[in-house]
């Protein structure tokens, strides 16, 4: 997991679900 990817996928409501950790990182 790329932490550009990481921003991109924290856009989609998926991303906290299959790593919470990028949620926390958006806020």
């Amino acid at each position: 997991m790329q932490h550009k990817e990481m921003e991109t996928s924290s856009s989609n409501p998926t991303c906290k679900i299959l790593l919470g950790t990028c949620h926390i990182r958006s806020t």
